[in-house]
């Protein structure tokens, strides 16, 4: 089975179990070592957009967005949030690529940067893990009390935003 037609029936497999979230979700998410929200905030936020999500061992959240020509994008909404002072805010996050080191271009970089620039909600990030590898990803981030309308924005866009540049730097829909 070619590396193509597996990404395309593991997608097909989440997006079945996201529609059919309410009988399936809970198997998989026990599953996957499935978790609870322990955030509350969080829990009122992911509900009240009315999307299907997984939450993972971890806490976090898990969404699988459709989007054009077929493809998908997975966003996680992190379960903690970050703090300085009285400002307060949750992370989004979708990936884009995970490459080695070497396939990482200062031409790729300097477009990941350059579009970041134009981001007024979000931005590319370039992380170097330690076997090597890099993962590229789209962030954004949220009030923890965003409600329905805002999250759902949020969510859209970081979607989007991932799977614009998993397009030209991957080309195949592997996130």
């Amino acid at each position: 089975m070619n590396a193509n037609r597996k990404h395309r029936n593991i997608a097909v497999a989440l997006i079945a179990a996201i529609v059919l979230g309410n009988v399936i979700g809970p198997v998989l998410a026990a599953q996957m070592g499935g978790g609870t929200i322990s955030d509350a905030r969080l829990k009122k936020g992911v509900d009240s957009t009315e999307l299907k999500y997984l939450v993972h061992a971890d806490g976090y959240v898990k969404i699988l967005i459709g989007l054009d020509d077929d493809r998908s994008q997975m966003v996680i909404i992190s379960s903690k949030t970050s703090s300085y002072r009285s400002l307060e805010k949750r992370e989004l996050t979708s990936a884009v690529a995970l490459l080695p080191k070497s396939k990482v271009t200062i031409a790729m970089l300097l477009r990941l940067m350059s579009e970041s620039n134009t981001m007024k909600f979000g931005s590319y990030v370039v992380e170097e893990r330690s076997s090597g590898q890099v993962l590229i990803k789209f962030n954004a981030t949220v009030s923890p009390d965003a409600g329905a309308r805002e999250l759902k924005a949020a969510i859209a866009l970081v979607a989007m935003a991932a799977d614009r540049a998993e397009r030209w730097i991957a080309t195949d829909d592997t996130f």
